[in-house]
């Protein structure tokens, strides 16, 4: 049931250098579509990663997606996932 509820995120990275993943996680719900979030190359638009809620569960999806610009040491753009369902 809960797999219905989805989230897919486009990226378009216009920036010279890639974006890469620094860390990633769903604290519920899991992965899904294109997987996990992967490193993005420079001047291109992918569709970056897909959320779901598990198999028969009434709960969404929850977690974090946090990105950085080339090789900078500090993140530079976080995501936040998430969908609800309830009956």
């Amino acid at each position: 049931m809960s797999e219905n509820c989805q989230c897919h995120v486009t990226i378009n990275n216009r920036c010279s250098v890639p974006l890469k993943v620094q860390s990633a996680k769903t604290d519920w719900g899991k992965w899904f579509g294109v997987g996990e979030p992967k490193e993005i190359a420079a001047k291109q638009t992918v569709q970056a990663f897909g959320a779901a809620g598990r198999q028969s569960s009434a709960a969404g999806c929850d977690g974090t997606v946090i990105r950085k610009l080339g090789l900078k040491p500090r993140p530079s753009r976080t995501a936040l996932i998430g969908s609800e369902y309830s009956t």
